[in-house]
């Protein structure tokens, strides 16, 4: 997915600018919708692994995927998921004792953050 976002980015031809964007009502219904089916069926596959929280864990995978196609195609409200995505994240990984992980997550929702910050103030001179 990485690949796809950097060419993406970076194969428009100049007067074709792949410009930070927001979602329609009907694309956040779409999206949810989507993810909430998608996560659910793989949420109730893992609980036959014994994993922890399978459910939590499905959900958090389906809207990273989620949240990264967003990314890749410019649209702003991919931060907000990527900001609940860290911060869920962050007591997950310090019930599981991972807390480097939980350190690292803190710091990817502080990003996300600042990227947001960043893209409403393009979005903002942009229009």
């Amino acid at each position: 997915m990485g690949f796809v976002g950097w060419y993406r980015w970076t194969h428009f031809k100049s007067y074709d600018v792949l410009a930070i964007s927001r979602l329609k009502i009907n694309q956040w219904i779409i999206y949810i919708g989507i993810g909430i089916t998608i996560a659910l069926f793989i949420g109730f596959q893992m609980k036959k692994t014994g994993a922890v929280f399978p459910v939590v864990d499905a959900y958090l995978s389906v809207f990273s995927v989620i949240a990264t196609i967003l990314l890749i195609n410019k649209k702003i409200e991919n931060w907000w998921w990527w900001i609940i995505i860290d911060l869920v994240n962050i007591p997950l990984f310090i019930m599981r004792k991972g807390y480097l992980f939980a350190l690292l997550f803190l710091i990817y929702a502080i990003l996300a953050i600042k990227g947001l910050r960043d893209w409403k103030t393009k979005i903002a001179f942009s229009n």
